[in-house]
């Protein structure tokens, strides 16, 4: 987390403030690189939820819905293989990453899933259906790389417009260009981007095949829907193998890892205490959580700093190892309700940056709890990225040969509990296709429906999943199309994209919500047709860089009548002023970086070849933040504070939101249905919110893993809704700003 996140230094609400600062001492510059305040929304909340349950409802159901559209299907396997030869528009990539729903929402897939795809309207439709495999020729598999860059195929129709509250998505694009101006101008022709992926590589990836053979007149028939001029019972090699069904191997997937960090001694030591592997498709749109649920008092001597790290996936929880949010082994004499943890205030009187108690010099120190995700392809390539939840640390004091126990922040508590402890994490998981139908609706269900103050986790967070998940709705349905503006390139997701939102405690443990935005894995893929496209590659990653970090700025900070003074927020956007940007490549010398944290990180992001366009206020000692090309020429990410890719701010206070009950048209109603199977209705018809419904509770003691227990409703109670109760207009900014606008169905700002 960003140095102001609760645990830090004791600089936190100073660099908020000076955060502040900064950002208007750029805009009353009147330089044209300043940043003008984003003006709020003038649509009242209602009406923005009425307006989008009236798009959701005219936007035809088999549209999004693979099982409504396969019953609509005729018999036989023509009409099956034409859908998936004639609607799915070729991309290239390792493995099956979006399954057979996902194929058919984005509308986009290679030959693995688009022949799940294929084969499960097959079995549906009660034809048996296997798949087969090989290694294409070459010229074959030029066959499939033309067909990468043919025009899209026709869509079903879709409403002519949907509503774009304020000229959200104007403001999107005005932001984007600003930063991309400044940023074409500090980096010159040497970005540190690469041209895509090559085209040897791209044939080399298209020769693994897969397609479906199916029984017609007891023959196994083959239907290949990647070729173009595919006709039934005609095949483009000779299979090595067939299946029932795709292999684990052929499977995109992903890793999540929960590990802390611990000071022993003088000795920094990590240990993983929570891992789960899932196939990538399974996670896709899912409601995702992360959080620390307190194990009681283990050691039987009124200690209650243990907690136990908690993964909930749609409905089913994993629990890991406990972890002691203190220093020091546990008091034998400590008294219920205490901790022994360094600058602990149980009762409030004192501050987070209070002077540690004193703890044995040997600890243990609890330094940090981090985050792994790691993405592994058949092609045997793998991907990791972590990330802090908390961190006392930093990385300078890492990087120090003496890594001194008295130099860490303090492990702060409130009458809740250690403020580390408290915070959750939504993980959202993307590969391009989303019910768009499905999500508008439960939007417009969210912003209706009350809060729930008390059950399951998944009743109390369904509400924040649904505003959450607008950020990769917003993007794969506006921002990455928009690249697609030259003929001869593709850009689209050839692994998950995964993001990281987190609610918590304000950082002075009293009142507020502390709120980030961090796209961990925000990764597309770029193709060039051939070399004389290469150089539009590298300007579209650029483009997308800049335009997921005003996306992330513009739709996280909510307007200023809902929030008081002292509410902040910032990405590395609003670094951006008039003495511009200057750019560091590997090996740099950083003599002219004040702040030794920023030095240390911009050193440590140097140090894997990446090159760094930093707002040249950040060497001053501001802020830390820059955008960063990475070593590998595919991603530019908009990096702020703690190396979270994201915005982050804290709301204070706030008034109460208006609630809506029907459309504008009062033809769509919400009801909340106990079984959680109905959420809405259209003239007397229930409205499907596909996977964007709540899940259902998991069972008690979750699935499997050490220490596996549910999240309860105290602890629910605990870490969401009592910082969320001193601003009720935070909930309905969640709802209502940060929602997809969803121009993908209409014509809309030009893209940058």
């Amino acid at each position: 987390m960003y140095e102001f996140s609760r645990l830090s230094r004791a600089t936190a609400l100073v660099l908020i403030l000076a955060m502040a600062a900064g950002c208007a001492h750029a805009t009353s510059s009147g330089s044209s690189a300043a940043i003008a305040p984003a003006p709020d929304s003038s649509a009242a909340p209602g009406d923005i939820a009425n307006a989008y349950a009236d798009v959701a409802v005219s936007i035809p159901a088999d549209r999004y819905d693979l099982d409504l559209r396969t019953t609509e299907l005729a018999a036989g396997v023509a009409p099956a293989f034409a859908l998936a030869r004639d609607e799915i528009r070729a991309e290239s990539y390792s493995g099956s990453l979006q399954g057979a729903a996902g194929a058919y929402q984005s509308r986009g897939a290679n030959s693995i899933d688009r022949s799940l795809l294929l084969a499960q309207i097959l079995k549906t439709k009660g034809i048996d259906a296997r798949f087969a495999s090989c290694k294409l020729d070459a010229n074959s598999a030029e066959t499939l790389a033309t067909a990468l860059f043919a025009a899209p195929p026709a869509q079903a129709p879709v409403a002519a417009s949907s509503p774009n509250p304020d000229g959200l998505t104007a403001r999107i694009f005005a932001r984007a260009n600003r930063d991309l101006t400044a940023l074409r101008a500090a980096l010159g022709t040497t970005t540190g981007l690469g041209s895509g992926l090559s085209h040897a590589d791209l044939i080399a990836e298209l020769q693994d095949h897969t397609w479906v053979q199916a029984q017609v007149n007891g023959t196994w028939t083959d239907l290949d829907p990647s070729f173009p001029d595919a006709v039934a019972g005609k095949a483009y090699c000779t299979p090595d193998a067939t299946t029932a069904d795709i292999p684990q191997t052929e499977q995109q997937t992903i890793t999540i890892r929960v590990g802390t960090e611990t000071l022993t001694a003088g000795t920094l030591s990590q240990s993983v205490v929570l891992e789960q592997s899932f196939p990538a498709a399974t996670l896709l749109g899912r409601q995702i959580y992360l959080a620390n649920a307190p194990a009681g008092d283990t050691s039987g001597l009124g200690d209650k700093s243990t907690y136990v790290p908690q993964l909930a996936v749609s409905g089913t929880s994993f629990g890991g190892k406990p972890i002691r949010f203190a220093d020091g082994a546990a008091s034998p004499g400590a008294l219920a309700g205490q901790t022994s943890a360094i600058g602990a205030i149980p009762d409030g009187s004192q501050s987070p940056s209070a002077a540690p108690s004193s703890t044995p010099n040997a600890g243990p120190f609890l330094v940090a709890e981090w985050l792994e995700l790691a993405v592994a392809f058949p092609n045997g390539k793998t991907d990791t990225t972590r990330r802090f939840l908390f961190d006392r640390g930093g990385m300078a004091w890492r990087a120090s040969a003496a890594h001194d126990s008295n130099a860490l922040a303090p492990l702060a508590s409130d009458a809740n509990g250690p403020l580390a402890a408290q915070s959750i994490f939504q993980i959202d998981v993307s590969a391009g296709g989303h019910d768009l139908r499905a999500y508008q609706a439960a939007l417009a269900v969210a912003t209706a429906a009350a809060p729930a103050a008390s059950g399951t986790i998944y009743d109390v967070l369904w509400p924040l999943a649904i505003h959450d998940f607008a950020f990769a709705i917003e993007s794969d349905a506006r921002v990455v199309p928009s690249l697609e503006d030259r003929p001869g390139v593709r850009f689209y997701a050839d692994s998950p994209r995964i993001f990281v939102f987190e609610t918590a405690p304000a950082p002075d443990g009293k009142s507020g919500t502390y709120l980030a935005t961090d796209l961990r894995r925000d990764t597309i893929r770029g193709v060039a047709r051939d070399a004389g496209t290469a150089s539009a590659v590298a300007d579209g990653l650029l483009r997308f860089g800049a335009m997921e970090g005003a996306l992330e700025e513009e739709i996280a900070e909510p307007p200023s009548d809902l929030r008081q003074n002292g509410s902040s927020f910032g990405a590395t956007s609003d670094l951006l002023g008039s003495d511009g940007i200057t750019v560091f490549h590997p090996g740099a010398d950083l003599a002219s970086v004040k702040d030794p944290e920023t030095a240390a990180r911009m050193r440590a992001a140097l140090a894997t070849g990446a090159t760094l366009a930093v707002p040249s206020n950040v060497l001053a000692g501001g802020p830390s933040g820059w955008w960063e090309v990475t070593g590998d020429g595919t991603r530019v990410r908009s990096v702020f504070g703690e190396d979270l890719d994201a915005s982050i701010g804290v709301v204070l206070g706030g008034t109460g939101a208006k609630q809506v009950g029907t459309s504008g048209g009062g033809s769509l109603r919400f009801t909340i249905n106990p079984d959680y199977t109905s959420f809405a209705e259209q003239n007397g018809k229930p409205v499907d919110l596909g996977g964007f419904s709540r899940a259902k509770a998991p069972p008690v003691g979750g699935a499997g893993g050490e220490g596996g227990e549910e999240l309860t409703t105290l602890q629910v109670a605990l870490i969401v809704m009592a910082p969320l109760a001193a601003s009720g207009a935070i909930l309905a900014w969640f709802f209502i700003v940060r929602k997809p606008q969803l121009d993908a169905i209409a014509a809309g700002a030009s893209p940058p």
